[in-house]
């Protein structure tokens, strides 16, 4: 009460800040009330303060979730792929240089293909899929809001595309000779190292442009990291495979940007899956039974 016994006026509630969106429609909620309901497709103001994420629609955030770790698990089968004819070269080099029967050597190749055909087939299969996931868009509108998606989405799929096209292909015989012939096997591979780079530098912008709709830090600030450190570090194991010996100098490259980008997703997909749990208890329609992933 005050000084003359009247009740005290109610407290206005704060006006919604400024760069706040429906989660639904995407209309600008600047200035309106936390408590009221958006002008256009009347959901809650109050989902929309939660994040976009969070009080988005919980199909597209679970869709984001199994992208990322989809992702995740195609690094580490990139990563074991790499270990695996490292250690091959490794014992080549050795073979060569001690004068080890090339029988041994024939069976080291044999072990090295049999090792690391089940995880090159989950990291060629598995990243392109969960490119395709983490990148699809809520709206137009979103898909114009974050940067670098459509070059990440299909610099991506190309690899993929040109990696069947050069090693499926040929192995089931449905490659044409002339293709040989006229070498362009090589000069496609020289487009997808290209593509490689590009690719890189897209997958750590777009994510680092997603974790601000979350909103996490550090998953920003890695992303943004990798979006020139990657691209780096294969740079400089493309450029010494011309130097000779030095390109073992040069492994760690690719090892530490598939490690880093394993890392990367492992908790991008912990985030989004929290993500998704909340979308769900701020949606109004009944929740499916999740696959286990």
């Amino acid at each position: 009460m005050n000084d003359e016994g009247g009740l005290l006026p109610a407290t206005a509630p704060t006006p919604v800040a400024n760069s706040i969106h429906c989660v639904s429609c995407g209309y600008a909620l600047d200035g309106l009330a936390p408590d009221g309901i958006c002008p256009e497709c009347a959901t809650p103001i109050a989902r929309s303060m939660q994040g976009f994420l969070k009080g988005g629609d919980p199909r597209w955030v679970a869709t984001l979730h199994v992208g990322a770790r989809l992702s995740q698990i195609g690094m580490i089968g990139a990563l074991i792929t790499l270990m695996t004819w490292l250690c091959f070269a490794l014992f080549a080099v050795y073979s060569f240089l001690s004068g080890t029967s090339s029988d041994i050597s024939a069976g080291m190749l044999t072990t090295s293909i049999c090792v690391s055909i089940i995880p090159a087939f989950a990291a060629v299969t598995l990243i392109p899929l969960g490119c395709w996931l983490i990148t699809t868009p809520l709206s137009a509108s979103m898909a114009e809001g974050l940067r670098d998606r459509a070059l990440f989405r299909w610099s991506t799929l190309t690899i993929a595309a040109i990696g069947v096209g050069t090693f499926v292909l040929p192995a089931m015989g449905l490659f044409p000779r002339w293709v040989g012939r006229l070498n362009l096997d090589v000069a496609l591979w020289l487009v997808a190292g290209v593509l490689v780079l590009i690719s890189l530098s897209a997958q750590g912008s777009y994510i680092a442009d997603l974790a601000r709709l979350i909103p996490d830090r550090k998953i920003h600030r890695r992303a943004r990291l990798l979006r020139w450190l990657a691209p780096v570090l294969a740079m400089l194991t493309v450029l010494s495979v011309f130097a000779g010996p030095l390109i073992f100098a040069a492994w760690p490259g690719p090892f530490i940007a598939c490690v880093l980008f394993a890392l990367l997703y492992s908790r991008l997909a912990r985030v989004l899956y929290d993500c998704k749990e909340a979308a769900w208890l701020n949606s109004r329609s009944p929740r499916p039974r999740d696959p286990v992933i």
